[in-house]
């Protein structure tokens, strides 16, 4: 498990899955907050694994961080489009057994999640804070109404939980609510 409550960590803002044949992306946008000099400006860091299972993809995503990471303030899961059923439901099992993410995380969809994650925020200091703030948006301004949380995806069946995922796309060089 990754503990929070570390001093000197990132702060995972989102984590993207992909699959690629036989193979799991697994893309982690962390927030750096230089706690030494407070006149540096917070930046961010997208870390990359790929492996069989999402557990070893994930793994070797956070292996390439130079401190430890974070997760229980991961504010949304990104899923690729290519991403089926079955491997969402690998994703909720793996999120609720074996991280410290909280249950109540967003999990929305996209073409390309790693393209999605690297784009610079427009409203916050991480393009995973972003997604959150625009589905509050939808649902403040529209009254949409989501059913896209991690315990909620991982009660559903088949093809309901990816009909549930809110959708992303990339529209001049920002995330984009795209539908719901």
């Amino acid at each position: 498990r990754n503990s929070l409550n570390k001093t000197g960590e990132y702060t995972v803002a989102a984590i993207g899955f992909s699959k690629d044949k036989d193979l799991y992306n697994v893309f982690v946008e962390a927030v750096v907050v230089n706690s030494e000099d407070s006149d540096k400006e917070i930046s961010k860091l997208l870390f990359e694994g790929r492996a069989k299972s999402i557990n070893e993809a994930f793994k070797n995503a956070i292996n390439q961080s130079a401190k430890p990471l974070g997760v229980s303030h991961c504010a949304v899961l990104v899923v690729e489009n290519n991403v089926g059923q079955d491997e969402i439901t690998d994703i909720t099992e793996f999120c609720l057994k074996d991280t410290d993410i909280t249950v109540s995380v967003a999990l929305v969809r996209t073409e390309n999640a790693k393209e999605l994650l690297s784009l610079s925020a427009f409203s916050s200091v991480a393009v995973g804070f972003d997604i959150v703030s625009i589905l509050e948006t939808q649902y403040l301004e529209k009254s949409a109404s989501f059913s896209n949380r991690l315990y909620e995806i991982s009660r559903k069946n088949g093809q309901d939980k990816l009909n549930a995922l809110p959708e992303f796309n990339i529209v001049n060089e920002r995330a984009a609510f795209k539908k719901g």
